[in-house]
């Protein structure tokens, strides 16, 4: 009681305040606890599995075998207010239970908490909702789909607002393709915007804005609202205003044209591809394959 003690896994030293020997629910303050002593710390900033020493060792012991997760939910708080108590709580139950995950998903946004199980997940719901005041709002978490498209379209689109003072006007026209596979390796991104006017019918320093304006239609597809990817816009031509053309009227332009064509280009949706071993007794081999195949399933 009074020493410093390190922990081994983080480098930071700590002073020990208190220590109390458990006893069921009773705690008896003692000041020293040796080699095979249960004790209880107060205060102590660790997780589940650090290794403490007095400075002289910088050995760590080996961990308990943490098993992969085989539950996860979409989790977020129900009110904007509580994101701080939701981001509090997720930090202090991940450093006391090595077996909960929280991750971001990174296309989907969507804060993932994976578990043991339904019983363990929907125990730190109902502990955040004791503990942090946290109403939790849960579910399944969304599949990562993309959108596609599988024929070429042509697009001939004019935006004009007019609302007092300056409007909006610009106007563009061109085509929409798919990109096979190879193009897309190729390439190094998902889509390819290509810009073959001939002329000044569209201003050079519109040029960008039409671009942002591919990319922000690509966000979001035409079927599910997932993004948009295997796509090449040629922009050929198009038309522009001495007063009231601008980089936000080319963006928002060429997103409409792109958002309305890519409907009648035959759009489609595509499903992630995993890879799945299964492990099953000879006699189960013809249900199991039918399963499979009832689902999609490629087997080899």
């Amino acid at each position: 009681k009074g020493n410093q003690i390190h922990n081994v896994n983080d480098g930071k030293k700590i002073k020990l305040a208190r220590i109390v020997r458990m006893h069921s629910n009773d705690m008896e303050e003692i000041d020293e606890a040796h080699a095979g002593d249960v004790v209880a710390m107060f205060g102590i900033d660790c997780r589940s599995m650090d290794t403490f020493s007095d400075g002289g060792m910088n050995l760590a012991m080996s961990t308990m075998f943490v098993p992969e997760p085989v539950m996860s939910l979409a989790v977020k708080p129900a009110e904007t207010k509580m994101q701080n108590n939701f981001a509090k709580a997720l930090t202090k139950f991940t450093k006391e239970d090595p077996t909960l995950r929280v991750k971001v998903d990174s296309e989907t946004k969507e804060t993932v908490l994976s578990g043991m199980g339904e019983l363990h997940l929907e125990v730190y719901i109902e502990r955040m909702k004791r503990e942090y005041d946290v109403e939790v709002v849960s579910g399944q978490p969304n599949v990562n789909y993309k959108e596609t498209i599988a024929a070429r379209a042509e697009f001939d689109w004019l935006h004009k607002k007019q609302s007092g003072g300056s409007g909006q006007y610009a106007k563009v026209s061109g085509y929409i393709e798919p990109m096979t596979e190879e193009e897309i390796k190729e390439l190094g991104k998902p889509n390819e915007f290509k810009n073959r006017c001939t002329g000044t019918n569209i201003p050079p320093e519109y040029y960008p804005s039409c671009e942002k304006g591919m990319r922000d239609a690509m966000h979001e597809g035409s079927l599910v609202g997932c993004e948009v990817e295997g796509i090449r816009v040629v922009l050929q031509d198009g038309a522009s205003h001495a007063v009231d053309s601008s980089d936000m009227a080319f963006r928002i332009c060429m997103a409409s044209a792109i958002r309305e064509t890519m409907k009648t280009a035959q759009p489609s949706v595509l499903e992630p591809v995993m890879t799945v071993e299964v492990e099953i007794p000879s006699e189960f081999q013809g249900a199991v394959t039918a399963s499979l195949s009832k689902r999609m399933g490629m087997i080899q």
